[in-house]
């Protein structure tokens, strides 16, 4: 059996679960420039994120992710995750959360949503996106159904 730890900081007054253990060493690693030589989030510098790419990355737990409230573009593709909630990244234009074990997905509020991939039997925590086409497409290589998402002109 997997642990995580959860880690909590404290920003402007308020209390903010930010990430597993396994994120934050997958961004330390691909965006270093986020932290401070204590290994802590830079909030000046996760404000200003708008594009995270953790593809491939084994992740189990994206949670905490809405720290970064400009995010623009995520790409978590191919991990491990099996629910994921980004109800609050407002901004957010791009979701890529194809090729993982998902059964829960909560896109619910993001108006600015365009293009969302995902695949398999997801249950979409809805109502999320108005003026949506749905596209299916069947990968014969993997015997997957992917399905996606994009917000109608």
């Amino acid at each position: 059996m997997k642990h995580s730890i959860q880690i909590y900081v404290k920003f402007n007054n308020q209390k903010s679960n930010i990430m597993d253990t396994n994120l934050k060493k997958v961004l330390m690693r691909k965006y270093p420039h986020l932290f401070n030589n204590n290994s802590e989030l830079i909030s000046s510098e996760f404000e200003k994120v708008e594009k995270l790419n953790l593809s491939f990355e084994n992740l189990t737990s994206i949670e905490g992710i809405e720290i970064f409230s400009n995010l623009q573009y995520l790409n978590c593709y191919n991990n491990q995750l099996t629910s994921l909630n980004v109800q609050g990244l407002d901004n957010l234009e791009t979701l890529n959360c194809a090729n993982n074990q998902l059964t829960s997905l909560n896109v619910q509020g993001l108006d600015n949503l365009e293009t969302l991939k995902f695949d398999k039997t997801v249950k979409l925590d809805v109502p999320f996106v108005f003026n949506t086409s749905m596209y299916c497409a069947f990968q014969a290589a993997d015997k997957t159904i992917r399905c996606g998402c994009f917000k109608g002109s």
